[in-house]
């Protein structure tokens, strides 16, 4: 999907997903993030693969924890915080919809090329 990026650009999310999907590419958790560091409007949406129990196995060897960063195009709505706390992080199809017809800025993947892969770079 990386050398086809770009195809998703001004495009609503759910196309995007839906591709995730027929890939069989299992989100298991999200984050949000402001474009502007320190900010408190989002815009970023970052989809995790690993579960949480890896997580501090991988932080403990300088693993990489594979994810995907998703720049909307607007803000993310302050909604999604309550949806994130009643998911306690989780993916789910409530959450899904919640982005299905946000319009894509840019894609980021990170950490693609393996947990102990020295090569970091941001595709």
């Amino acid at each position: 999907m990386v050398p086809n990026k770009t195809t998703y650009y001004n495009q609503n999310f759910s196309n995007f997903y839906n591709e995730l999907q027929n890939k069989n590419i299992d989100i298991v958790f999200l984050g949000c993030d402001p474009k502007v560091a320190p900010g408190n409007k989002y815009y970023i949406l970052r989809l995790f693969f690993t579960e949480m129990k890896m997580w501090s196995f991988a932080i403990d060897n300088n693993f990489q924890l594979p994810s995907i960063s998703v720049t909307f195009q607007s803000e993310i709505s302050s909604q999604i915080d309550q949806l994130i706390d009643q998911s306690q992080g989780r993916w789910n199809s409530t959450i899904a919809q919640f982005f299905a017809n946000m319009k894509i800025e840019s894609i980021r993947f990170i950490g693609l090329n393996g947990y102990n892969s020295s090569d970091r770079i941001i595709k």
